[in-house]
């Protein structure tokens, strides 16, 4: 069944390259000829539909405007209130012992990870401290709660050269939303 599927197919493939062929090069050859003789019907069609004229460009003469319905996605921000931030590294001085992962079993990286109390900021939620956006609640501690937040830092000494500070926070969230966008759209001349 496949080998006669691949036969047909191969000869449908040779006859229409024939015919783009004969309609370029060789429209009063006898291989021509030939060649049509041996495809089917659908074939034939193929080739007239290939022998149709180019239609003529027409000229632009305006444009009309179509609105239509997009999603898009937009960041909003909300904001959470004053916190109290401080800085942490990995360090047994700061997190007693060896620290691998976060709550959310990510690996700590500097400028992104940020221990937070859940019951004020869920896990997972992209934040903005100040004017730097870009850090994610990605752990807990029992030393912080209420408006205390902890960012990740990579040693000790800019731990301890940032000290604390009490910084604006933001949560940063995305929503789609449906606009209208306006589509432009030419008219021909007739």
């Amino acid at each position: 069944m496949k080998r006669e599927n691949n036969q047909k197919f191969m000869k449908l493939k040779r006859c229409i390259l024939y015919v783009l062929l004969a309609c370029i090069l060789l429209p009063n050859t006898e291989a021509f000829a030939k060649e049509q003789s041996e495809c089917d019907s659908s074939n034939i069609v193929a080739a007239k539909i290939v022998k149709t004229e180019k239609k003529s460009k027409k000229k632009v003469i305006g444009y009309k405007y179509k609105y239509k319905t997009v999603k898009e996605k937009v960041k909003t921000k909300e904001y959470l209130g004053k916190f109290t931030v401080t800085y942490y590294c990995s360090c047994p001085l700061c997190c007693d012992g060896e620290y691998k992962k976060t709550e959310i079993g990510k690996k700590p990286k500097v400028g992104r990870t940020v221990v937070v109390d859940p019951k004020v900021i869920p896990l997972k939620t992209k934040l903005k401290i100040g004017n730097k956006s870009g850090y994610v609640a990605e752990d807990t501690n029992k030393s912080i709660k209420g408006n205390n937040i902890d960012i990740y830092t990579s040693n000790h000494k800019t731990a301890l050269k940032k000290g604390r500070t009490t910084q604006k926070v933001y949560a940063i969230k995305t929503k789609t939303v449906k606009k209208k966008k306006k589509i432009k759209i030419p008219v021909y001349e007739k």
